[in-house]
């Protein structure tokens, strides 16, 4: 009962925890969660809802593997419970329950591995439950599921050892797959780390008890003999049970786990991951030194970013510290203690100088980023630590021996204490410090935790003192997560409030993706509302975490769009996506654009492989190239756009102007004009004298009158970054001509002057051209404007993309869009990636550069080809087509193993095109094609857990049978003991 008693106070001190989201209606906001755990979750439970396995993604990546991402754990059973509930709610369950997992699974650890009394048990479940490691990964739902398996782990496997237990043994396996399941494979591999430290700590133990038996001193030399086997062979027995448990948990954890590790496998050999990753990428997020105050002790009211939070509290840190001095006998002492230091060690990344020969020689290391997150198991090891300390106070020092050597050990934990505040003292330069009101918190509670160590112990054992150490345990923990994500959840409408961009998208129930181009930097029109909505519900600071939710919808932040039911061709995930040769497509992408945006790009960009392409993006790629990829939407901000003489000028596009290229928009919309606003700049411009003509504006109205002016340099438009060094201008510009500065460099401008009309007209066409051959006149904006009325009309200068929408950001529509399937008979065969890439870049998409294929010949048809294309789910595709000669049906989704394809149901062959795309030959006449996602990686993962579970109940009922049913009937079967002797 006492035990039970315990589940529920742990148990309610997670929910107590969490009450602002289990309690009310707020939801957890931090950006991993709105942009990444919440649309996968909402699109694994909408799947699972409807009765299918969510195997495949198309809304992100232009189309991935779903099911195989091993972040979006659809195997884990928690998932199954929460799919009736929203993405947030879903969240909040899988959180509480994992916390609460935590704290009870930590209790029995330290109850019945670690040999410990209630209260250090208590102790131990409470730190690492609330400790700022699990607090921290409350953002990252599977990184906290997985961590909070490791101590049930290793108590099942270590009770296993000890009572060689085969359930237990089973039982260990069984929480070893769901720690796979549960979707952060560096977690579960560093708890096979610790996990392979513990075998052999647990040999050691084993070791130990074998020789420790306290027998009658043998007598002769064949007794001492004897007594050698005996030992040999219980050490034997030992080695022996803990050598074949772990394997059989291993193999039963991976083996149960299979249905989902081994589609992730075939997954990550085809992604940026494949092979592993290099020491700059596996060293990112190392732990800095300097910050290892800030890191390892609670921040309270400012902590460090969360992968580096690993407080554990000041007072569990004081009681781990008598565990060193008063217990460090016991051995998982020294156990705890040396896994706490390696952490930390591996924690530092490159920081160590020894780290780069962990990187070349230690399995696995280079598979995984964050070496911070090694804190995981610095967090185990002190809250077992701090554990065992609690427990000294239960123990006690009453008679002259104990309490002579408790003075000893205090004296011992004084002087560490002691030198540990000269050591900071001395390094405090080389160290990062929180601001004031954080150390005034942290000099009451070191008084309060050293004032407990020296003066309780001598009182232990109180129920009084233990009971005041659990409190100050839980307050200090309590109030440590002040600053964490967790404390500041937002309303929910944060998440639910559709935002007018997804409302307009939402209005074309075609199939199309959608490009975003956004730095997120404006603010939304109704800002002042929100915050006379919210300022009772909210401080200022929650406000703007708010808006900033409302924006990652705004401006389709990858991977929001999935909640929408919205495809993007961008992503964000982290892990082992994206796919490598959409990495490498992604390069014509950045290419086009950087060609296109030309000297006003800003530099330097991210160009990370897994970065997220709207944060790699100056401009807008190709129109041609963006249509072949089934881009109908370009969704931009106005964080680039000028308001300059009461007229608004739209700078999405960029156009270089030469004399043999001139600029010309016919789609001009029927405005009133008095005049034409331009916003422009010159390219190699610099030497051109004062005053000469650049550029010559022609401007044709609606009754076809002809009317031009000039552009000069110095007067009109200037070099753009003339003030670079060593480019000294041929002419000066008025400053009343600068319209803005460049993005990214704050030495070059762009530059604004007005082709004034001879009164009011209806332009229908606009021509700009260049007069210098070496000159290039670049166009950013052009505005038309009605001086009596103070209104404007802004132009867009590529008129391949239509301007659909303007609020907060911009709508643009893709004028050359093409449906997500295509016929094509504009083929060109190549035998690699590269080349496939290369004709791409050529043609922007229109020649289809098939991989390894021979296509035959493709004449042109007299009538035209028909199409229709149903999505009957994302993994299943059903294409109509009419042909009058034979073509290749494009699919814009990725190749990837799994695809295959049926022509009026027979097996056809699937083609790579374009490096990345599916393409298959449909002959002449009506055809029904299916496209179908069967991954084989996923029947065979079923078949092994299938196969794994089978044996296991097996090898359960086998030991049923031998260990409890045949003993129970051979003593109800076994006559009398007198009658052996009838």
């Amino acid at each position: 009962m006492l035990e039970a008693a315990v589940g529920v106070v742990l148990v309610a001190a997670a929910i107590a925890g969490f009450w602002q989201i289990v309690l009310t209606d707020r939801v957890l906001g931090s950006y991993d969660l709105l942009t990444y755990f919440y649309p996968y979750r909402e699109a694994v439970n909408a799947a699972l809802r409807a009765g299918r396995l969510p195997l495949w993604n198309p809304d992100i990546f232009l189309g991935v593997p779903l099911l195989a991402n091993i972040q979006t754990a659809v195997f884990y059973p928690p998932t199954w419970l929460t799919i009736a509930l929203p993405a947030p709610r879903a969240i909040t369950v899988h959180t509480v329950l994992h916390i609460a997992l935590a704290g009870i699974g930590m209790y029995a650890f330290c109850r019945l591995s670690v040999g410990l009394d209630r209260l250090g048990a208590i102790v131990g479940g409470l730190v690492f439950m609330l400790s700022g490691f699990l607090s921290g990964q409350t953002g990252h739902p599977n990184q906290l599921a997985a961590s909070a398996w490791i101590p049930i782990i290793f108590v099942l496997y270590e009770q296993a050892c000890r009572r060689k237990s085969v359930p237990l043994v089973l039982a260990a396996g069984v929480a070893l797959a769901a720690q796979f399941l549960a979707g952060h494979t560096q977690e579960s591999y560093l708890t096979l780390v610790a996990l392979g430290f513990f075998f052999m700590f647990q040999l050691l133990l084993g070791t130990h008890r074998a020789l420790m038996l306290r027998e009658a001193p043998p007598v002769g030399w064949r007794a001492r003999l004897g007594r050698l086997s005996a030992l040999l062979g219980r050490w034997t027995n030992e080695l022996a049970f803990s050598l074949l448990a772990f394997a059989s948990m291993l193999a039963l954890g991976v083996g149960l786990a299979a249905v989902q590790l081994i589609p992730t496998l075939e997954l990550s050999a085809e992604s940026i991951r494949a092979g592993g990753m290099s020491f700059k990428e596996v060293t990112s997020f190392s732990l800095r030194p300097w910050e290892l105050l800030r890191s390892l002790l609670p921040g309270y009211l400012e902590n460090p970013f969360s992968e580096y939070i690993a407080y554990v509290g000041i007072l569990p840190l004081g009681l781990a510290l008598v565990a060193l001095g008063v217990r460090i006998r016991h051995p998982y002492t020294w156990f705890c203690f040396s896994i706490a230091v390696l952490a930390i060690f591996m924690a530092l990344g490159n920081f160590n100088p020894f780290y780069e020969y962990v990187y070349r020689y230690w399995p696995g290391i280079s598979l995984f980023r964050v070496p911070a997150r090694w804190l995981f198991l610095y967090t185990f090891a002190v809250a077992t630590l701090a554990a065992i300390g609690a427990s000294a106070f239960t123990q006690t020092f009453a008679d002259r021996h104990s309490l002579a050597e408790l003075r000893r050990r205090q004296l011992g934990i004084t002087i560490v204490i002691i030198a540990a505040f000269s050591l900071v003292w001395l390094l405090h330069p080389l160290l990062v410090f929180p601001r004031r009101e954080v150390l005034a918190i942290w000099v009451p509670m070191i008084g309060l935790t050293l004032a407990l160590i020296l003066a309780g112990l001598p009182w232990a054992p109180n129920r009084w003192l233990g009971t005041a150490i659990v409190v100050v345990v839980a307050v200090e923990l309590w109030f440590a997560r002040g600053d964490l994500e967790l404390s500041h959840p937002l309303p929910m409408t944060a998440y639910t409030t559709q935002r007018p961009v997804i409302s307009h998208l939402l209005t074309d129930p075609a199939t199309y993706r959608v490009l975003a181009i956004s730095e997120g930097t404006f603010d939304p029109g109704d800002l002042a509302d929100l915050r006379l909505l919210l300022q009772d519900e909210l401080p200022p600071e929650r406000i703007q975490d708010y808006v900033t939710a409302l924006k990652y919808h705004e401006f389709l932040t990858p991977n929001v769009p999935m909640r929408f039911g919205l495809s993007t061709i961008d992503g964000y995930d982290g892990g082992v996506l994206p796919l490598r040769r959409y990495v490498e497509f992604k390069s014509v992408l950045l290419e086009s654009a950087e060609a296109l945006a030309g000297s006003v790009a800003e530099r330097p960009r991210n160009r990370a492989p897994d970065g997220i392409l709207r944060e790699q993006l100056d401009a807008l790629p190709d129109s041609l190239l963006l249509g072949m990829l089934n881009v109908r939407y370009a969704v931009m901000d106005k964080a680039r756009d000028v308001w300059y003489a009461n007229a608004y000028y739209d700078l999405g596009h960029t156009v270089r102007v030469t004399p043999d290229r001139p600029l010309t928009l016919r789609n001009v919309p029927s405005f009133a004009s008095t005049s034409l606003g331009l916003i422009t700049y010159l390219e190699n411009g610099a030497r051109v004298p004062q005053g000469e003509i650049v550029g010559v504006v022609t401007v044709i109205d609606s009754s076809g009158r002809v009317l031009t002016d000039t552009l000069r340099a110095g007067l009109d438009t200037a070099e753009g970054d003339y003030n670079r060094p060593g480019a000294a201008p041929a002419h000066v510009v008025p400053q009343r001509t600068v319209a803005s500065l460049w993005k990214g460099n704050p030495r070059a401008y762009n530059y604004w002057t007005a082709v004034q009309f001879p009164g009011v007209i209806y332009p229908k066409e606009i021509r700009i051209a260049a007069t210098l051959p070496e000159v290039r006149l670049v166009v950013r904006g052009a505005t038309l404007i009605d001086d009596r009325m103070q209104a404007s009309e802004p132009l867009v200068l590529n008129e391949r993309w239509r301007l659909v929408h303007s609020g907060d950001l911009k709508v643009y529509e893709n004028l050359d869009w093409r449906e997500r399937f295509y016929l094509t008979r504009d083929v060109q065969p190549v035998r690699g990636d590269g080349e496939a890439l290369n004709v791409v870049r050529a043609t922007s998409g229109r020649v289809t550069a098939l991989i390894g294929a021979t296509p035959p010949a493709l004449p042109k048809p007299t009538v035209p080809d028909r199409l229709s294309a149903r999505q009957e789910s994302p993994e299943r595709r059903v294409v109509a087509v009419s042909l009058q000669t034979p073509a290749y049906l494009v699919f814009t989704e990725s190749f990837f193993p799994g695809w295959q394809v049926s022509i009026n149901g027979a097996a056809a062959s699937l083609e790579r095109a374009n490096a990345l795309f599916m393409a298959v030959l449909v002959p002449a006449g009506e055809h029904e094609v299916v496209f179908e996602y069967k991954p084989a990686s996923v029947a065979l993962g079923l078949w092994v857990t299938q196969t794994v579970a089978a044996i296991g109940l097996g090898v359960l009922a086998l030991w049923l049978l031998l260990a409890v049913a045949l003993p129970l009937a051979f003593r109800i079967k076994r006559p009398p003991a007198g009658m052996l002797h009838a």
